[in-house]
């Protein structure tokens, strides 16, 4: 039989089958005797010779040249019966009826082929696929111990395009059968996703999976699989033309998705978070970077879905999914590591999530079952997200970009912040950390972006047989699993305080950051003049509380920020400075020198008095400062910040066309019109309070008036608001933990 030529045997099948379906049905008995012949042949070609077979490309002339021939025609004649199903029910019924035979012949005949490959040749780490179709798992006396590493690869791939064709089968029974309009897509994509599992390096899988959700029209599952299929070693050969062309239609419609079942009213309900996001995602596929209006938005959104738990942890997976895939797909087409304006969203995003998960930890221990619907879908993300930050963290520190730099702190503050709260709830938990697979971390094998982020058994799933990964999936309760995402969480972010460049401490069981002082002047200017208080009559005054800022202020000083900070860089000028100057740090009276950099270093939380001698000021904001004269004539209104709390006083100096008098927060007012956010009549100015739109700072979550500097009340940005009551004595979130394990039994949250 090897000597057999198989081009030539499949070429005569081929015209056999043209001939047979020539002016006949598709149901026709010479149609379905030529067919039944062109498969038997085409499985004995492969048992007698599988490379012969593969080099003839045997799977895809089975499927383009036999299967898909005469499903086109099947599909062809639906479509006409269609809009007569009422007048000829007799005849609609019976021709679907000939096409869901069909499709249970083929998926038959496709299941089948699958068994007895796997046992014809003996890969018997496949097996577990035959188990999975319900078959019998059948060992042939003739099969071979160990199999040929080249044969085993050829059966690999014959498996996983099998597996795709009986998805591609199901599917289009759900398409074009005459049946109810609730479609069930949940057979396809079972058969998709074991095709990916044997081998997850090939994106057809994917590409299919996002064709199904276009269908069913949800914007958002096609454009993450269309990703999917993209980021890995053998991209779908269109998939980036298809991502563009459902951009597009989404551009042109608007619409999230479709408002029928079940996964589509979510998506309907998060329609004010996935709009703007869609909309960012598609303007970045075209090569749009310049988006800081869309992304303020999704960030505020995606808080408030994150805290209110509108957002499920499907649609929050596919968000942050999509993004890394943006940033790696952009990445790789520039030819750079890192392109600042997809990182600062990714930051951002990150920082958010961040910050919702320590809100709802709160101070006090939680046991597991006690775990918030927030909490546990959280963590799914920032899972995710912390294996992107083991990648690419030294490369963000090392990246050269004001914007990207003033978020990289607020991120770091959040992350030790957070990271320190898990560390004193679930710190000393005792339970062992098990080294088994999540259904994400199954889901992420073959995914590029992250294939260095991963420790533990994780960094080794892609190497791993079906069979391995069968057996380390994970069993555990809900409740179990959350746990070991936190102590992945924990042993990440203990990883990351050993690293080089990485301002991360991890010292008595807590987390803390050690960053140079970021100026709120960009780059190549020189330091803001120190503030000269002699003239106030602060200094008398008494303790001034810190107002409470309320929910709709903080909106709309979070689209003046924006304002700002678009144009803070273009107003400022290099100051002309003839010495170096040394820099006042408001934070402690030592710095910390970062091992390697000679500027100055804060240190995070600290309790030291600030020194009170300085020649410059450079607060820990984001506040791009303007100064005198620097009003632009075509902005008749002053940009400079004042006290967001106080009411704003509009004066001739302030508000007039081509004011000479632009008000500065760290000079004297001369202008006894224009009022001083350090009057005694007005709060004082909250220094240290960032400036980034929708990130929390760590100032404005401080205590009050925490430090006081000859009068002035001050609130430093604390990385740790409150101390544990209970010392622990260790801390250990890397490698196994002793005591009794979780007893079994927790009770089981909702599923999400």
């Amino acid at each position: 039989m090897a000597a057999i030529d198989v081009p030539a045997m499949l070429s005569e099948l081929e015209k056999k089958l043209q001939i047979a379906i020539t002016d006949r049905p598709p149901y026709h008995a010479e149609v379905e005797t030529v067919l039944a012949e062109f498969r038997e042949v085409a499985e004995q070609l492969a048992f007698e010779d599988l490379p012969g077979s593969y080099k003839a490309d045997l799977d895809e002339i089975l499927w383009m040249k036999a299967h898909y021939v005469v499903f086109d025609l099947y599909r062809k004649r639906l479509a006409k019966m269609r809009p007569q199903i009422k007048t000829k029910p007799t005849e609609s019924r019976k021709l679907n009826g000939h096409f869901v035979k069909f499709i249970k012949t083929s998926m038959f005949f496709y299941r089948t082929h699958v068994q007895r490959l796997i046992s014809h040749f003996g890969v018997t780490e496949l097996e577990p696929i035959v188990k999975r179709l319900h078959k019998e798992v059948i060992r042939s006396p003739r099969a071979p111990k160990v199999p040929d590493l080249k044969i085993r690869q050829l059966v690999y791939r014959s498996c996983h395009r099998t597996l795709v064709c009986l998805g591609d089968l199901s599917r289009y029974r759900e398409m074009h059968s005459f049946g109810s309009d609730e479609k069930d897509w949940r057979p396809a994509t079972n058969y998709y996703f074991l095709a990916k599992q044997v081998l997850p390096g090939l994106g057809s899988p994917h590409n299919q999976l996002a064709v199904m959700a276009m269908y069913e029209g949800s914007v958002l599952s096609s454009a993450y699989h269309f990703y999917r299929a993209i980021c890995v070693a053998q991209p779908f050969p269109t998939a980036q033309d298809n991502l563009k062309l459902a951009f597009r239609k989404f551009l042109k419609h608007g619409k999230v998705s479709k408002e029928e079942g079940c996964k589509k009213r979510d998506e309907v309900e998060n329609r004010k978070l996935l709009e703007p996001f869609l909309t960012w995602a598609a303007r970045v596929s075209a090569g749009k970077l310049d988006n800081d209006a869309l992304e303020i938005n999704i960030l505020t959104e995606l808080r408030v879905a994150v805290t209110n738990a509108i957002v499920t942890t499907d649609i929050l997976m596919k968000i942050v999914l999509i993004n890394l895939s943006t940033f790696y797909v952009i990445c790789k087409s520039s030819g750079l590591t890192l392109v600042p304006q997809t990182a600062w969203f990714n930051v951002a995003i990150m920082t958010c999530l961040l910050e919702c998960l320590n809100k709802e930890l709160g101070n006090d221990t939680k046991k597991p079952e006690e775990f918030t619907t927030t909490v546990r879908r959280v963590l799914y993300g920032l899972r995710v997200y912390s294996a992107w930050l083991m990648v690419h963290a030294q490369e963000l520190m090392g990246a050269q970009d004001h914007k990207l730099g003033l978020q990289l702190t607020d991120f770091w503050i959040a992350y030790a912040n957070t990271m320190s709260t898990i560390a004193s709830q679930f710190g000393n938990l005792d339970m062992e950390n098990p080294d088994v697979l999540l259904r994400e971390d199954i889901d992420l094998i073959g995914y590029l972006p992250l294939k260095t982020g991963f420790h533990g058994i994780r960094s080794k799933a892609e190497q791993m047989a079906l069979s391995e990964i069968e057996d380390a999936t994970s069993k555990l309760q809900p409740n179990e699993e959350t746990v070991v995402r936190i102590m992945d969480l924990l042993t990440d972010a203990v990883s990351l305080s050993a690293k080089d460049d990485i301002p991360l401490v991890f010292e008595d069981d807590e987390f803390t950051i050690n960053i140079p002082l970021v100026s709120s002047t960009p780059a190549g200017f020189g330091p803001v003049p120190a503030p000269d208080f002699s003239s106030q009559s602060f200094f008398n005054t008494a303790e001034i509380q810190q107002p409470v800022e309320s929910e709709s202020h903080r909106m709309n000083a979070m689209v003046d920020s924006l304002v700002l900070d678009d144009d803070g860089e273009e107003l400022l000028k290099p100051a002309a400075v003839k010495s170096p100057t040394p820099v006042f740090s408001p934070w402690d009276k030592t710095p910390v020198a970062i091992p390697g950099d000679g500027t100055n270093a804060a240190r995070f939380p600290l309790s030291t008095t600030p020194t009170a001698t300085a020649n410059a000021f450079t607060p820990m904001s984001r506040d791009s400062y303007i100064m005198p004269g620097q009003i632009p004539p075509d902005r008749p209104y002053n940009t400079a910040r004042f006290d967001p709390f106080a009411p704003r006083t509009e004066s001739p100096a302030v508000f007039g066309n081509g004011a000479p008098n632009a008000f500065s927060p760290f000079s004297p007012s001369k202008d006894k019109n224009v009022p001083s956010p350090l009057s005694p009549t007005q709060p004082s100015l909250l220094l240290g309070s960032s400036q980034i739109p929708t990130v929390v700072s760590a100032a404005a979550a401080a205590p009050m008036a925490a430090q006081r500097h000859q009068g002035i009340p001050f609130f430093p940005p604390q990385v740790r608001m409150t101390k544990p009551s209970a010392k622990r004595t260790s801390i250990s979130p890397i490698g196994s933990r002793t005591g009794s394990p979780v007893k079994p039994g927790i009770q089981t949250p909702a599923k999400d």
